[in-house]
């Protein structure tokens, strides 16, 4: 199933479900697709939920 939003509340309701995450911006006129996974992604989902670090702009960092 893939889902895509802009809401930071329905990332937060998917963050104890995400074992995958994408995360697409634009870069030269074209879009980037980006996977956040493994250790990584669990790493900051313990202290964190996905809205918040789309919020502060750590999610797109991280791809």
């Amino acid at each position: 199933m893939i889902l895509t939003t802009h809401s930071q509340e329905f990332l937060d309701a998917c963050s104890d479900l995400a074992p995958t995450t994408t995360v697409a911006k634009v870069v030269d006129g074209a879009t980037q697709l980006s996977v956040i996974e493994g250790a990584e992604l669990a790493r900051w989902l313990k202290e964190y939920r996905l809205g918040a670090l789309a919020r502060s702009g750590e999610l797109e960092a991280l791809a």
